[in-house]
């Protein structure tokens, strides 16, 4: 009686329909219903056909699929109104978290926010929002930029410059250009404005 009741009601929530003279069958909207249901985190790049971007999503895709997760995708192209139309698909639909690899530090700021308020992680990698508190993977760029210039020292270089817009809100930039003053001073050569 009790596995009766339990077909009967499998049944009418539509996991299961019942064939006269061939037996009960798993549906496919049962299927489909429990791959929609499967946690899901959303990846956003600028340039999906980079290398860094592809050796990213391979090192994703791999770890998502250890933990039965789905992965959403989306490549804005380096346009931040697709990145922003992205973004409020996702708060329509929300992923169960975000990794995201901003194109444009002055624009979509409040759609992460917006993002990160409705309490699914955000993650930001290498450009992130200095005015969010977000988690980040970062790579050092103060020493990255201290180590090329002590190359370009090392090996008999005196004038170096380091190009650079001088609105540049990207903390990245910023920081490449910090151990770049740092090797500088440190061989006692001068800075050269922007």
């Amino acid at each position: 009686a009790t596995i009766a009741k339990s077909i009967r009601r499998l049944v009418a929530e539509g996991y299961l329909e019942r064939r006269p003279g061939s037996g009960t069958y798993v549906t496919d909207w049962a299927q489909r219903r429990d791959d929609e249901m499967a946690p899901q985190v959303a990846v956003l790049v600028p340039y999906g056909h980079d290398d860094f971007v592809s050796s990213l999503l391979k090192s994703v895709s791999a770890s998502l699929y250890e933990h039965q997760t789905s992965l959403r995708f989306f490549d804005s192209d380096g346009d931040p109104e697709k990145e922003a139309e992205f973004l409020r698909r996702l708060l329509k639909q929300p992923a169960n978290g975000l990794i995201a690899f901003p194109i444009s530090l002055t624009k979509n700021e409040a759609l992460y926010r917006e993002y990160q308020a409705s309490g699914h992680p955000l993650v930001f990698l290498d450009s992130y929002y200095t005015d969010l508190d977000a988690d980040r993977v970062v790579t050092d760029n103060v020493q990255g930029g201290y180590l090329a210039t002590r190359l370009l020292i090392e090996n008999g270089h005196r004038v170096i410059g380091h190009l650079m817009p001088e609105e540049a809100s990207n903390p990245a930039l910023i920081d490449r250009r910090l151990g770049y003053m740092q090797a500088l001073a440190e061989a006692d050569l001068p800075t050269y404005p922007h």
